[in-house]
């Protein structure tokens, strides 16, 4: 066994799969975790452990359960830091990360360090997209999954990709269908990218199981059809959408649920990095969206290349499964046109400062990131550019990576926020390891009612 442990950030089934492969080649295992519990976004455990409502597909159930027995297997080699944040590592290995629960900061020296953090979601800025009532399709799926409830009211799905039509069947099957789904894409117009669900039966499946949900509550299902705007007129907003052929529709809704898809987390995290001395690598989502089930095998193949990395033997390829989740993913795009749509108006870019469109214009052409931060305020706000960096990159031609400063070529610490007082009580994590591994959730706290 190394004497080292392996850092594995991020307790979703990319980075659990990633933990698991690399204790069954007896290394040792820090799992970082932000949360209370494992799962990630598509596994997140309700807050009332009575609640047994599910939301994905019976596969997706099967992989996780098998997982967990894998790690049950293997939980000697592993210990899980759970309500813990990354905060960052230099190029020799020596990390910090935040233990929130106890208010302190471990010092932990690493063999390696592989990131799996998932996806963020995307949004196409639109006015009225900041106010309240509206929420992400993220945001609805995790109030489902915590409480098997949603906000009462009447609710309307807007946006493209995939995530939205699961959204509305999912809301639909706990008692809130929503008063219509409105898709930027126009999904028959693209039959060869329909063809190709066909090859992955499971995908194929929970797309079936999604459609027959939406017929069954008569939920209107309207494509190629953008927002235009919401606005607030009392406690309820008023939403305008329009259609490729110029007609209008209008909604009064209580609740707007908005989606673009998903897109690759690389904001603040440490560059990959293959060198025998101390690897750095991604896996999962937050590298390259490839879905739920190929999260899992990357989340492995990625292992396998960091253990081949430290002992400095060729590295392996990638598995025939993952290329074909790539190509599915490609059909899922053309299928529901995750392309970007024109800003329409004067939308808020950054929320997080509240500058809007003409905030970015008044800037100027030809000034810099730096100059677009620090005057603009864009991306500098609490999500480094999240939301905003698209949007950005579009109007100026600034790079996502301009925007958040990684052209420079230190990296910043910390990559999280972190209090003073738990910066003034680093612990070394050496001596924590020794003790006994934290319990794992066992397999059994995944439940397999539907």
């Amino acid at each position: 066994m190394c004497d080292a442990p392996v850092l594995v950030i991020g307790g979703g089934p990319a980075g659990v799969a990633a933990a698991v492969s690399l204790a069954e080649s007896d290394h040792r295992v820090v799992l970082v975790e932000q949360r209370d519990r494992l799962g990630g976004a598509i596994h997140r455990q309700p807050a009332n452990r009575d609640i047994v409502h599910s939301l994905h597909g019976r596969h997706h159930t099967r992989n996780w359960r098998a997982l967990n027995e894998r790690l049950s297997a293997v939980q000697g080699k592993i210990r899980i830091l759970y309500n813990s944040v990354f905060l960052g590592a230099d190029d020799t290995g020596h990390a910090l990360i935040e233990d929130r629960a106890l208010g302190r900061t471990l010092s932990a020296k690493a063999a390696g360090l592989l990131v799996a953090v998932g996806a963020i979601e995307h949004i196409e800025p639109f006015e009225g997209w900041q106010l309240p009532g509206v929420m992400t399709a993220g945001g609805a799926q995790l109030m489902l999954k915590e409480t098997g409830r949603f906000v009462p009211g009447r609710t309307l799905v807007v946006g493209s990709g995939p995530l939205i039509f699961a959204v509305a069947a999912q809301l639909a099957s706990a008692g809130a269908p929503p008063v219509a789904l409105v898709e930027r894409g126009t999904p028959w117009r693209a039959p060869g990218a329909a063809f190709r669900l066909l090859a992955s039966r499971s995908t194929f499946a929970e797309t079936m199981r999604y459609g027959s949900i939406i017929l069954r509550k008569r939920i209107p299902y309207k494509t190629g059809t953008g927002i235009v705007r919401a606005e607030a007129s009392g406690s309820v907003l008023l939403v305008e959408v329009t259609s490729d052929t110029g007609r209008i529709a209008r909604y009064e809704v209580d609740n707007l649920v908005i989606s673009n898809g998903l897109r690759s987390n690389q904001i603040g995290l440490p560059r990959t990095s293959e060198s025998s001395v101390y690897p750095i690598l991604h896996a999962g989502d937050c590298r390259e969206i490839l879905g739920a089930d190929a999260a899992i095998e990357d989340g492995a193949f990625a292992a396998r290349k960091l253990v081949a990395l430290l002992k400095g033997a060729p590295t392996p390829s990638p598995s025939h499964e993952l290329e074909k989740a790539r190509k599915l993913q490609a059909a899922l795009r053309k299928l529901t046109s995750l392309d970007h749509s024109e800003l329409v108006g004067d939308p808020i870019i950054c929320r997080c400062e509240g500058m809007k469109r003409s905030d970015l214009l008044k800037l100027g052409n030809g000034r810099s990131a730096f100059e677009t931060r620090l005057v603009g305020r864009f991306g500098t706000g609490p999500c480094q550019g999240r939301f905003c960096r698209a949007s950005v990159n579009r109007i100026t031609g600034i790079s996502a990576e301009e925007l958040s400063g990684r052209n420079h070529q230190e990296q910043r610490w910390p990559l999280r926020p972190v209090s003073i007082a738990s910066l003034c009580s680093v612990t070394p994590f050496q001596t924590e390891f020794e003790q006994e591994p934290i319990l794992l959730q066992p397999a059994n706290a995944v439940s397999s009612k539907r």
